[in-house]
């Protein structure tokens, strides 16, 4: 213990040395296989996800099919960007992931950091373009 308070009041810090390494070495097993990076999702995120984004897109589509006086769609382009960018990110999730392969236990979903990019660009452009009819027709989906 006298040891560490003397290192704390000349602030040096312990160099390892070989034998250090040597130990550490020897903990780590080796790798005989290429390794493939692969993150676990929740299919119980995956499937709530899927239920927003479709109860978002029947949402946007019902104020066509049934118009609310009070939601009056003023700018179709801001709208169908929307309705657009929802259908774009609802079909990536059910139609693209439900392609990948389910860990052993079955509870997870294995995405590609290829997968989790594209996710996130749907994601993205969803968000911007329900942003964008928001301040252009004053829908709101978070308040509807």
């Amino acid at each position: 213990m006298a040891k560490i308070e003397e290192q704390r009041k000349d602030n040096q810090v312990r160099q390892q040395g070989k034998q250090d390494a040597r130990h550490l070495q020897e903990e780590i097993p080796r790798l005989d296989f290429a390794v493939t990076e692969f993150y676990g999702v929740r299919v119980t995120t995956i499937m709530h996800a899927a239920d927003t984004v479709s109860a978002d897109l029947e949402y946007l589509c019902s104020l066509v099919e049934q118009p609310d006086p009070e939601f009056s769609i003023v700018d179709a382009v801001s709208y169908a960007g929307a309705v657009a960018a929802l259908s774009h990110q609802l079909d990536f999730i059910v139609e693209d992931l439900s392609e990948n392969d389910l860990s052993e236990d079955q509870e997870y979903v294995k995405l590609s950091k290829e997968d989790i990019i594209m996710l996130n660009s749907y994601t993205s452009s969803s968000e911007e373009a329900i942003s964008r009819m928001e301040e252009v027709c004053g829908i709101s989906l978070q308040n509807n």
